[in-house]
């Protein structure tokens, strides 16, 4: 018994009936196991960049936009900058 990606994603769908089992691992097309295993490798890959981006995100230039973000006090020339720019967006 081969059971096709449809019947498979819609198996939960139909309710309970008399003498309706589940299909196993066994019952799975080629198809159904190719699609498997190139969601598993999406999601591990997905899930190792998140993991490596979070632990090391690799910006070490100086001017890098997070340096601006994070840091505590805007240099002078920053803050009258951003005084002028909004200053004028009120008038």
């Amino acid at each position: 018994m081969t059971v096709s990606l449809g019947e498979v994603l819609l198996a939960g769908a139909s309710g309970a009936e008399a003498g309706h089992s589940h299909p196993t691992w066994a019952d799975f097309t080629p198809t159904i196991w190719i699609v498997l295993v190139l969601v598993s490798i999406a999601t591990g890959w997905t899930i190792w960049k998140a993991v490596m981006y979070t632990v090391r995100p690799g910006e070490q230039e100086t001017d890098h936009i997070k340096r601006l973000i994070l840091s505590d006090a805007l240099p002078a020339h920053e803050v009258r900058a951003a005084a002028t720019v909004t200053e004028e967006t009120h008038d």
